[in-house]
C-alpha cells in the first residue's frame, strides 16, 4: 500500500482456530526461503509482525494512517549475527566439503559461516537451514550452530 495506508483482511494464523480480521500496514515484502511475507504493523497485536501472503484473504483497502512509522520497527532494523559451522559429527573431509559449499571462512577455531540477519527473520533462516533442530533429531544436517544457545530467543514458539 502507498503513503502509509493499510488494509483490512482475513488472516489465517496457526495460533487461531479460524481466520481473523486484521488491519495491517505493510512496509516490506520479503521471502524467507520458503514463502513470501509482508512485514506490517498489526493493529490487533499493536506490533510489527510478519504475515505469510498465502494466508491473507479478502482484502479491503482503507484510508487509515499507520499508528507507527516503520522507523520504529526495531526487529526490522536490528541485526543479529548467526554463526554456522559444519556439523561436528562429520569427518574432516566432509566438514571441508560443507565449508566449501557454504563459502565458510577458516578461523583458528575451525570453519565458520557468519550471517548478519534482520532480527525478525532469524527464525526463518534457522528453519530454512534446519538449524532449529537438535543434531540428534537431524543427524544428517551438514550444518550446525557455533553457539546454539545464542539463537534460542529466535526459535519459533520462544517467548519474545
Amino acid at each position: 500500500m502507498q503513503r502509509g495506508k493499510g488494509f483490512t483482511a482475513l488472516y489465517s494464523s496457526m495460533s487461531s482456530d479460524k481466520p481473523q480480521t486484521r488491519t495491517l500496514w505493510p512496509h516490506a515484502l520479503l521471502h524467507t526461503g520458503i514463502h513470501w511475507h509482508v512485514r506490517a504493523y498489526d493493529s490487533k497485536r499493536d506490533a510489527f509482525r510478519n504475515f505469510a501472503i498465502q494466508r491473507i484473504g479478502k482484502i479491503e483497502a482503507n484510508d487509515l494512517s499507520c499508528p507507527l512509522g516503520r522507523d520504529v520497527d526495531e526487529e526490522w532494523h536490528q541485526q543479529v549475527i548467526v554463526e554456522v559451522i559444519p556439523n561436528p559429527q562429520l569427518n574432516q573431509h566432509q566438514q571441508n566439503v560443507v565449508a566449501n559449499d557454504y563459502g565458510m571462512t577458516r578461523t583458528s577455531a575451525g570453519w565458520v559461516w557468519t550471517q548478519q540477519i534482520r532480527k525478525c527473520l532469524v527464525g526463518y533462516f534457522l528453519v530454512h537451514h534446519r538449524l532449529d533442530l537438535q543434531l540428534s533429531a537431524w543427524p544428517n544436517n551438514p550444518l550446525s550452530l557455533k553457539d546454539p544457545t545464542a539463537i534460542e530467543p529466535f526459535l519459533f514458539g520462544a517467548e519474545s
